[in-house]
């Protein structure tokens, strides 16, 4: 009703400090889950649409270009991804998310990454890279029946090293070289990986 001068307001003074602004659950422009208000909990709601390409039309309209990232990360559906690329947005990629299975076809991995992409070792949500490795395969060697003499399905972290073609002793920059050297357009990695921070620094 107000021409969605919230969101112009909002990004008008990100773009003051930011030279790139991410849109944290981008698949809520498309649709999102509407719950009453006097609900106990969210189950009882209902998918209604989003602002959709109207929004962004009115922010570049008073704003001009700007450089925005769509975190476009979980269920996305071919219609949350058919807007983004309508806008000509990128979308997002995390390196840490692409061992956890075997699937060739996982998004994450980055034989299947295109340009329109930020490609993150991890995000702000994630454990430094050190500390996934480590977490990763510890969790593994405690997963089975130690007595059984059966095999453990392949940790996160060996998948990892396996891809990489890498012995894992400087996984972090591991990671660091295959997102810089993807075909995506940005790379991002967070300074903790830089460091080589894991669990025992990040716990102090």
């Amino acid at each position: 009703a107000q021409g969605y001068q919230w969101w112009i307001g909002r990004l008008r003074h990100a773009f003051t400090r930011f030279d790139i602004v991410r849109l944290d659950h981008f698949r809520g422009f498309e649709s999102y889950w509407e719950v009453p208000g006097d609900a106990a909990n969210a189950v009882d709601g209902t998918w209604q649409p989003g602002p959709g390409a109207a929004l962004f039309d009115a922010v570049r309209e008073a704003l001009g270009p700007c450089r925005i990232v769509a975190e476009n990360l979980g269920e996305i559906t071919p219609a949350v991804e058919s807007l983004r690329e309508t806008l000509r947005l990128p979308g997002m990629v995390v390196l840490q998310f692409a061992f956890g299975d075997d699937d060739p076809e996982n998004v994450h991995r980055p034989h299947n990454w295109t340009r329109d992409l930020v490609a993150y070792t991890g995000t702000h949500d994630n454990d430094t890279t050190c500390g996934w490795s480590q977490d990763a395969a510890a969790s593994s060697s405690k997963t089975g029946d130690a007595g059984s003499g059966e095999s453990h399905a392949a940790s996160p972290d060996s998948r990892a090293r396996e891809y990489l073609d890498t012995d894992g002793s400087e996984l972090h920059w591991d990671f660091i070289r295959a997102v810089h050297g993807s075909v995506a357009d940005t790379a991002m990695v967070p300074l903790q990986d830089l460091m080589g921070l894991g669990l025992s620094l990040i716990h102090i």
